[in-house]
């Protein structure tokens, strides 16, 4: 366990395209049928991902969910962009996630292994959740950048022959778009 029991995260109130509701320091958006941005803000006093903060995103199936990129590591902190620790910070991004996504199973993939989308990987440890990393992907580079993670939480794929089929139709595929890191890559949800 990490802190202490937080309310649980209700989503019922996200009914129409655009409807918003704040948790903690999130934001959830509506942006479709089973389809939610999480806004992370980031840190006035932090900096570089830590100020600018992140979005992430959770497509919910009819088999499945998937939750897009993990933010800042809010749990342990950051120091290379001045993060802070937060008190109950894994409880508060687990209700958010678990609001969201009901009892349909969660699988979690990240678009790129940098502190600002792989950094909550330690609320979902000990979970039975399935941690994806695109290939090409430094696989050390959460324990590097946090060192209490180790690279057997993630799972690799291979851009090629992998995709997320959460059922009822709602297929999300991974492509490639190297520049940024070596596998960084952007999740398409074509029928959407």
């Amino acid at each position: 366990a990490f802190g202490q029991a937080v309310p649980a995260f209700d989503a019922s109130g996200l009914v129409k395209l655009g409807d918003s509701a704040k948790y903690g320091s999130y934001s959830i958006i509506k942006l479709g049928d089973g389809i939610y941005q999480l806004k992370d803000s980031g840190d006035p006093k932090a900096r570089a991902g830590g100020l600018i903060g992140v979005d992430m995103y959770l497509v919910r199936g009819t088999a499945k969910a998937l939750l897009i990129d993990l933010g800042n590591n809010y749990i342990d902190g950051y120091p290379g962009d001045a993060i802070p620790q937060r008190k109950n910070a894994a409880e508060e991004f687990l209700a958010v996630v678990d609001g969201l996504r009901g009892r349909l199973p969660l699988e979690v993939a990240i678009t790129h292994a940098h502190p600002d989308h792989d950094g909550m990987t330690r609320a979902f440890t000990g979970r039975n959740t399935i941690l994806w990393m695109p290939k090409g992907e430094d696989l050390e580079a959460p324990k590097k950048q946090y060192g209490n993670i180790e690279p057997s939480v993630y799972t690799v794929f291979d851009h090629e022959t992998k995709t997320f089929d959460l059922g009822g139709g709602r297929v999300v595929k991974p492509l490639l778009v190297r520049g940024h890191s070596n596998g960084c890559t952007a999740y398409l949800l074509a029928k959407d």
